[in-house]
């Protein structure tokens, strides 16, 4: 994604809700350094696209597709709705 994106800047907002609460999203960014200081030797780090839906003509890709289409249809939501609401201070309701 990049900037311009709906997702992108969807995902942005979420990122800076986040850090108001001293929380972050960007847990990937930061898995290798925070093994590393936790006391991990050798860490090696890999970085995967991942898509999002049964698209993929591949057979594993499309099995990742579909359970990362499921988080996002069954989890993000409701977590998206409480950072909206309980940190944004934008109202959810119509």
């Amino acid at each position: 994604m990049k900037e311009g994106d709906t997702m992108y800047d969807w995902s942005q907002i979420f990122i800076k809700a986040a850090e108001t609460i001293g929380q972050t999203f960007d847990v990937a960014l930061k898995a290798k350094e925070r093994m590393i200081t936790a006391g991990f030797v050798d860490v090696v780090e890999h970085k995967y696209k991942l898509p999002v839906g049964p698209w993929p003509a591949d057979k594993k890709w499309k099995e990742l597709g579909r359970w990362s289409l499921l988080h996002m249809l069954t989890g993000v939501d409701g977590m998206q709705m409480w950072m909206l609401h309980s940190v944004l201070g934008v109202s959810c309701y119509v």
